[in-house]
């Protein structure tokens, strides 16, 4: 498999995949598929997320059976490193239960 580095190819192209990529993201709805989710499912989010809102980890909450969503109230989207202590705490604890 031939890896590609987007910061090696010329600018129209990157910004044509990084385009393409993020309107097959935006466009892309797989809110049904979540019923068919049918293991224990951990979903960590941050409240303060301007990517993806708060409302959309509500949603998959709804959709995925057995599943548990952990709110990170002083985080965004990259709630791993903005609130790490929290973030490592929550997954050995959902990983060793």
């Amino acid at each position: 498999m031939e890896v590609i580095v987007l910061n090696s190819l010329p600018i129209p192209i990157a910004d044509i995949l990084n385009r393409t990529v993020q309107y097959a993201l935006r466009d892309t709805d797989l809110r049904d598929e979540l019923k068919k989710i049918n293991i224990p499912t951990l979903i960590l989010h941050g409240k303060k997320d301007k990517i993806c809102s708060f409302d959309l980890a509500l949603q998959m909450k709804a959709g995925i059976k057995d599943s548990q969503l952990v709110s990170f109230e002083n985080s965004g989207h990259s709630l791993f490193l903005e609130e790490t202590k929290k973030f490592n705490d929550e997954l050995i604890k959902f990983a060793t239960d």
